[in-house]
């Protein structure tokens, strides 16, 4: 949605999916046996996740080495600090 809207700019790797997500649930226990339910009555997507079969593809790819995730080095914060912050 970040980037559909151009709400600002996805800096990293490719997710796993797009966005899509059941939300503004409704919960109540049953009577009985007091099992909760939860029934969503809103469907948010990704207004782009029909046309493109992959993930959120960044506006800037950094992926981080081997070495930065053995020392725990965050490979996308220290290229937004380096390069985007001034």
């Amino acid at each position: 949605m970040v980037q559909a809207y151009k709400l600002g700019t996805i800096i990293g790797e490719e997710s796993g999916t797009r966005y899509s997500d059941y939300g503004n649930a409704i919960s109540f226990r049953t009577k009985y046996t007091k099992t909760l339910i939860s029934i969503s009555n809103k469907y948010l997507s990704d207004p782009s996740e029909k046309k493109i079969k992959r993930g959120v593809i960044p506006d800037i790819i950094v992926r981080p080495k081997i070495d930065d995730i053995i020392n725990g080095v965050d490979t996308q914060l220290t290229y937004i600090l380096k390069n985007l912050i001034h």
